[in-house]
């Protein structure tokens, strides 16, 4: 319902929590239709940096509040930096 008036911006807080893996697969790229527009942006939040790999541009990685590494999702996965980063992905 959220999504009839086109906003402009998207948060989702754990859209995929308690999917099963074949709904969460099919949930997945299903968020590239819901924010097709060049104006359109998503905030997604995630636990879980392997589903946060597979549908987001850019990752920022939080500790405690603390923005510990961000940048181009396959940059952040194939070179992490930060220890934490390191340890989660």
């Amino acid at each position: 319902m959220a999504l009839l008036s086109n906003p402009d911006l998207v948060i989702a807080d754990e859209p995929t929590t308690a999917l099963d893996v074949t709904v969460e697969a099919q949930i997945s790229p299903a968020h590239d239709d819901l924010v097709p527009g060049p104006r359109e942006s998503s905030v997604l939040l995630y636990h879980d940096l392997g589903v946060a790999s597979g549908v987001c541009e850019r990752i920022v990685v939080m500790y405690a509040g603390q923005d510990m590494e961000d940048g181009p999702a396959d940059i952040l996965f194939s070179n992490p930096g930060n220890p934490y980063t390191q340890g989660a992905s």
